[in-house]
């Protein structure tokens, strides 16, 4: 159903789009920012 799947592919890449544009996102990004293997999320 080649249809139906570039369907859900347009919702999926509008809804990125709203979301990209919505707030930053250095955040996820930034691989330096990810915890470290054995790390707390918080102190």
């Amino acid at each position: 159903m080649p249809e139906k799947t570039e369907e859900r592919k347009n919702i999926l890449l509008k809804l990125w789009s709203e979301i990209e544009a919505e707030g930053p996102s250095d955040w996820w990004k930034d691989d330096a920012q990810k915890p470290k293997k054995g790390s707390k999320l918080s102190d």
